[in-house]
């Protein structure tokens, strides 16, 4: 069953760009519309891929984030969409709220991770 969207935040914020040994360790508060703050740390992204999405809110529903985000899709070994700088894209819920994230080694050593956007899942 397809899910309905509602965007909440369409922006992107860079919410880090450092090394990996102090990203894990770390919580990144989040405040989406006018609830509450959402804490995330980003090794509770690991099993979350975006590719892995459309079963859960449909494939109709990822096309939509994918286009109004526009991130980009790269066909070959690992086919899939990518976030800002080419990073991997990631996706947490929190209760109805769908988190979107782009992760990954940017340069050896050098991870980034980006917040792409929440929106709200009926």
């Amino acid at each position: 069953m397809e899910k309905r969207l509602i965007e909440l935040v369409g922006s992107t914020t860079k919410l880090f760009d450092g090394l990996e040994e102090n990203l894990f360790g770390q919580n990144f508060e989040l405040v989406i519309s006018n609830r509450e703050k959402i804490s995330v740390n980003p090794s509770s992204l690991d099993d979350k891929k975006f590719k892995n999405l459309p079963p859960v809110i449909g494939q109709s529903a990822v096309n939509t984030i994918a286009e109004s985000k526009r991130f980009s899709y790269e066909a070959g070994l690992f086919p899939g969409y990518v976030g800002t700088d080419g990073l991997d894209l990631r996706y947490l819920f929190v209760e109805n709220v769908l988190l979107i994230f782009s992760i990954g080694e940017y340069q050896p050593a050098r991870y980034k991770l980006y917040f792409e956007g929440a929106w709200q899942v009926n």
